[in-house]
């Protein structure tokens, strides 16, 4: 079976996101996550956009560009690079993690690409980190979409009904 490449960064961000979901090990979703994002970017640049995170004038905190294009890339470059330091050990990052498939998902939306597990994702990664979309959800309903990963689990594998169902 043949599939595009933009067709194939969606389907390894899903699997991110699904083990994402699961709390899998977050190495793995990270070597995943960070494939995808360096394609999505690829592809946004042939198209004159690019992905947030990546983009040429951003540079949080103060951060020069160089120095943040660094840390984005350094997990992935530490496993690919074992050959340099092959004793050296490092830190995960799951932020880092959750805001690269973030970055993905949105991207792909601006690339007309989207899918519904992406789209649960953004609404994760919205609601858990936006206090105004979580003041509007019902209190009870609001700790559990932050408590428990598993509704978001049913929510992907159950479709807009499921969602439907667990907000009312």
């Amino acid at each position: 079976m043949s599939f595009s490449k933009i067709r194939g960064a969606v389907r390894i961000l899903e699997v991110a996101i699904r083990l994402h979901f699961e709390e899998r090990d977050i190495l793995a979703v990270h070597c995943l996550a960070a494939a995808c994002h360096q394609v999505v970017h690829d592809l946004a640049q042939k198209r004159g956009l690019s992905t947030h995170l990546r983009h040429k004038q951003f540079s949080p905190g103060g951060i020069g560009p160089g120095d943040w294009k660094r840390f984005l890339r350094y997990p992935e470059n530490f496993l690919k690079h074992a050959d340099r330091d092959p004793m050296s050990s490092s830190e995960e990052m799951p932020e880092l993690v959750e805001l690269l498939i973030y970055d993905a998902c949105n991207t792909l939306v601006e690339l007309g690409e989207s899918s519904f597990v992406s789209d649960v994702y953004r609404a994760w990664f919205e609601f858990k980190g936006t206090p105004s979309a979580r003041s509007s959800a019902r209190p009870e309903v609001r700790e559990r979409l932050l408590a428990d990963r598993q509704i978001w689990i049913s929510i992907l594998d159950g479709g807009p009904v499921a969602l439907e169902r667990i907000l009312h």
